[in-house]
């Protein structure tokens, strides 16, 4: 297999799905790769064609997909695509992908209280912002239905 056929491969993924795309012609002689002749990892079927390409795309708990954290927050998927045109002949593409998870180091509740709360920084960030001016009816949570009776007298007025 010439250096090529390893550039064949595409993948995204995240934390629980992977979707990968092999080229219908993945090597140099214009040889194209029937769909019965291919799947992912143990057995999957191709689960979308498209002009160019085969697409598998199945959650990381099928077909054998393996996923392993590294150091908390960095998630590597690893499959491989087996091309088999022939009883005597097969050829295995890797399949890898990597993502980087956002952790999130306690459940906060955001925007209230007059704090704005930015995790997306190295280093999470609270500031005050500004209070809403937003009027609450009164203290008891009642509703205040003096603007509509207003507006209901000056209709029966008319």
């Amino acid at each position: 297999m010439k250096a090529c056929a390893l550039l064949a491969v595409t993948s995204v993924c995240s934390d629980d799905w992977l979707v990968a795309r092999i080229r219908k012609r993945p090597f140099d002689n214009d040889t194209e790769v029937r769909i019965g002749d291919i799947h992912l990892g143990n057995s999957c079927l191709v689960t979308r064609m498209l002009s160019f390409n085969y697409e598998f795309s199945y959650p990381i708990i099928y077909c054998g997909i393996k996923k392993f954290i590294f150091q908390g927050n960095d998630v590597f998927i690893l499959s491989e695509i087996n091309y088999k045109p022939r009883l005597d002949t097969s050829y295995t593409f890797p399949v890898v992908c990597f993502m980087k998870r956002l952790i999130f180091s306690s459940l906060v509740t955001f925007g209230l209280n007059g704090h704005e709360i930015n995790l997306l920084s190295d280093s999470s960030q609270v500031r005050r912002v500004q209070q809403s001016s937003i009027s609450f009816q009164s203290e008891k949570c009642e509703p205040d239905f003096s603007s509509v009776q207003k507006e209901q007298k000056s209709l029966h007025q008319q």
